[in-house]
């Protein structure tokens, strides 16, 4: 196409398609930039579909990904637009039941498979199964008129108090009381979400640690924060009453169980969450968040430096904050990736490798979460992948491989940090003041 701008400057003498091509490079900052030079650029950027796009998806703080195949730029856009519009008026594309057990003694959600572990009773450990549940998403073929795709894992050989799980790691995490006479308290066991087995990339599956005593004896009135983030692993374990016998370890949990950093802490602590691969926040339950920076364990094991406290408005005389959680959804810093297969349709194995004759969720128990709090799940899963070799085993429906992703996903450094607390004036009577922010 000849350039009628081509008098004015040498760059405005390339044809229209390479002006196009090397704007495409730029980002929503200098394309908006762009728009005030002149008239040819400004017009290209609001009429050229490539352009307009790049904009659109950062005013909705999103990442482009790969586009699916035989999808337009122009497609993607009202994809796009009509995500935003979903969830501005809370408008479903669909919506599915599915017969879930009551929740278990412990429970999680991560990366949209929620699982459910089995206790007895008020038995705040799990001592059956752990059933998992593979839901669905946008671009992920379903049949409303089944159940989602579910697996069970069973014949545990530990006494498991608590898990966490990074489905796109195909990465389960449990924390389990250590065997006697072995200078622990507890282990971490890495195994695989889809088999139980242990993680064919953790050169050590089970990490040991050994918490300072508090008062009580040890697991009384112990609770876990796990927070997975890639190749680091992160546990907080703190008495719930004696929170100066609490510490938090970090693995690089691919690197063997010498690549840890162990911080004890001498304050208390409320909760701990990633921020990056670089830096974490601790909750302070005094009213403070502190940011701490982190080198690979497997690297440097330095200890964690502060970096910088936020403080919490102070509060009126003999109000005091009771407690103050922090959770961030997904960890800001994570980038989207393709999920390794689940075994929606396999049978399970017990510990010795035999299926049983069918899958079948345990009985639903009557008994409430522990207070333990694991990592929570980002908004948006990504899909499995599936080998040929994996065929339907049972009645529930089957995902179709490889679904259709959509072809943007939220921005990694634009993450959220959703703080939960509560205020407590002990000399009166008044009820917990409770806050979401």
């Amino acid at each position: 196409m000849i350039n009628p701008f081509s008098r004015f400057s040498p760059f405005l003498k390339l044809p229209i398609e390479l002006i196009c091509h090397v704007l495409s490079f730029l980002d929503m900052p200098d394309l908006l930039n762009c728009t005030v030079t002149c008239k040819l650029l400004s017009g290209l950027v609001h009429e050229t579909p490539r352009l307009h796009y790049t904009i659109d998806l950062a005013k909705h703080q999103m990442l482009r990904l790969s586009s699916p195949p035989g999808m337009s730029i122009a497609a993607q856009r009202r994809l796009l637009h009509d995500r935003e519009q979903r969830w501005h008026s809370l408008r479903w594309k669909h919506k599915i039941a599915t017969p879930v057990p009551a929740a278990g003694s412990i429970y999680e959600f991560v990366g949209g498979v929620y699982g459910n572990g089995h206790g007895h009773g008020d038995d705040r450990r799990v001592s059956g199964s752990i059933t998992f549940y593979q839901f669905p998403s946008t671009g992920f073929p379903f049949d409303e008129s089944k159940p989602v795709p579910s697996w069970t894992l069973s014949g545990f050989d530990i006494n498991i108090i608590d898990f966490s799980m990074d489905p796109s790691q195909d990465l389960l995490v449990l924390v389990a009381s250590s065997v006697e006479n072995t200078g622990t308290y507890y282990q971490v066991h890495l195994r695989t979400l889809s088999t139980n087995e242990p993680h064919p990339k953790a050169p050590s599956p089970i990490l040991d640690c050994k918490r300072t005593l508090g008062p009580e004896p040890p697991d009384v009135w112990t609770s876990f924060r796990i927070q997975i983030l890639d190749n680091y692993l992160a546990l907080l374990i703190k008495d719930v009453f004696h929170t100066s016998a609490a510490f938090i370890s970090i693995w690089n949990w691919r690197a063997g169980a010498q690549a840890r950093c162990t911080i004890p802490l001498t304050m208390s602590v409320d909760d701990f969450c990633f921020l990056s691969h670089t830096e974490f926040l601790i909750v302070v339950p005094r009213g403070y968040l502190d940011i701490y920076s982190f080198t690979d364990p497997s690297v440097h094991q330095k200890y964690p430096v502060l970096v910088r406290r936020f403080g919490l408005p102070r509060l009126q005389p003999a109000h005091h904050y009771w407690y103050i959680s922090a959770t961030a959804n997904p960890i800001p810093g994570t980038a989207p990736r393709n999920r390794v297969s689940t075994p929606s349709a396999r049978p399970v194995y017990d510990r010795h490798g035999v299926p049983p004759t069918s899958m079948h969720p345990a009985s639903p128990p009557t008994s409430r979460r522990s207070s333990t709090d694991s990592t929570a799940s980002s908004p948006e899963p990504v899909s499995p992948q599936r080998s040929d070799s994996e065929s339907a085993t049972d009645d529930q429906s089957q995902p179709q491989y490889p679904p259709q992703l959509p072809p943007f996903h939220p921005s990694p450094s634009d993450g959220l940090i959703a703080c939960s607390l509560g205020t407590l004036d002990p000399t009166t009577h008044a009820t917990l003041d409770c806050f979401v922010f």
